[in-house]
């Protein structure tokens, strides 16, 4: 983080752009910060100021339900990152949220803090519409080890071989199809 610091100071010192104008210089760092992931700017700005990781944890929590979808994923993020139990009922909460992202790293951070108040939660967000998210779901179960999840996991992954065999056979069956009709254009 202090390298990324030292960095940006002596860029825009003029060492790395000489020739450059400041509205050129602006223009280049407003770019560069929107290209940032709000987790970094979260991170730089609460370590800037001093904040306690207590008062990091309560500050995200919040974040968690901001009406930015990127400021709440970045918030599930960060969470996961501190692996702190006080975050489980708001990264909960977040499993049922409506952008796909938030759910999956509400997932993953449910999975690093590994709580065992989270895996019936997530027992019952594998069943999100969405096929990322139950796969996000699947690694945060597992990393629970929590015996509860061991059923839904095999459960998931039977249902898995059984519709790739039923696909593979239904492929296997229309290429057979087209082979016995016409063999040259195989």
């Amino acid at each position: 983080m202090k390298k990324l610091m030292v960095f940006f100071a002596n860029f825009f010192s003029g060492q790395k752009l000489e020739r450059a104008s400041m509205h050129c210089k602006i223009n280049l760092l407003n770019n560069l910060m929107k290209a940032m992931t709000v987790t970094l700017l979260i991170s730089l700005s609460l370590s800037s100021v001093g904040y306690s990781q207590e008062k990091d944890v309560n500050i995200l929590i919040r974040k968690l339900t901001d009406k930015d979808a990127d400021v709440r994923l970045s918030a599930a993020g960060a969470l996961a990152e501190i692996k702190d139990a006080r975050a489980v009922a708001p990264l909960i909460a977040a499993l049922k949220d409506k952008d796909r992202g938030v759910r999956m790293n509400a997932a993953l951070a449910l999975g690093e803090i590994k709580d065992a108040r989270a895996v019936e939660p997530l027992i019952l967000a594998f069943k999100d519409k969405d096929t990322f998210v139950r796969s996000k779901v699947a690694v945060a179960l597992g990393k629970t080890q929590d015996a509860r999840a061991l059923g839904p996991l095999i459960a998931a992954l039977k249902a898995m071989f059984s519709q790739r065999s039923s696909e593979f056979s239904n492929r296997f069956c229309i290429d057979s199809e087209k082979f016995w009709r016409n063999p040259q254009s195989a």
